[in-house]
């Protein structure tokens, strides 16, 4: 899969020009921490502390959790390693949709202008700078939609796995993705 990626030049080349389009977009600019923000660092210091319950009860743990984990890997950073891997997560999310292309419309220009869409989407570099769910969330239900795809045209056991790891972990981040399972039981049954 990520092969195909690598030995496609004019991927690799639209993803240097949406990298260097966020970067200009981001340069000198903070994390944004503000407003809904708060809460899932508040969730996450909870966790880092040893006190989960502290958490408030409207927030599902995926996002916190992603939130400690790429904060203590590296400390005091304000957040920009969480900020990096979201824009990397916009670009996983880019090539699903290009993979999606590929499969449905067997058609690379179709591919290669949803992947240049996606990467240049100014709301997306937008979310990628912000603590906010909607970058993870859209790459593991992206992802789930890929792999269930996949699996209707291939049959593969392995496809129906990886879609069911990423709607449970999208479903961990948001949990509106608890009801997508009934999509995977229609298709199974």
């Amino acid at each position: 899969m990520f092969t195909t990626f690598i030995n496609n030049k004019l991927l690799l080349y639209l993803t240097l020009f949406g990298v260097a389009l966020s970067l200009l977009l981001q340069l000198g600019v903070r994390p944004i921490v503000g407003g809904d923000a708060g809460s899932y660092i508040q969730c996450a210091n909870a966790f880092y502390g040893g006190k989960p319950q502290e958490c408030t009860p409207t927030r599902t743990p995926g996002y916190p959790l992603f939130i400690l984990i790429t904060d203590t890997i590296f400390q005091n950073l304000n957040y920009q390693l969480t900020v990096t891997i979201q824009y990397v997560l916009i670009l996983g999310t880019a090539y699903y949709i290009y993979l999606l292309a590929l499969l449905l419309f067997q058609n690379k220009t179709i591919g290669y202008v949803s992947y240049f869409l996606i990467i240049t989407n100014p709301v997306f570099i937008f979310y990628s700078n912000s603590i906010l769910t909607e970058i993870t969330y859209i790459f593991f239900t992206t992802g789930f939609c890929y792999f269930t795809i996949k699996y209707i045209f291939k049959q593969d056991n392995i496809n129906i796995i990886m879609a069911s790891v990423f709607i449970a972990i999208s479903a961990l981040i948001r949990p509106l993705a608890q009801y997508y399972y009934l999509f995977l039981l229609i298709i199974l049954f």
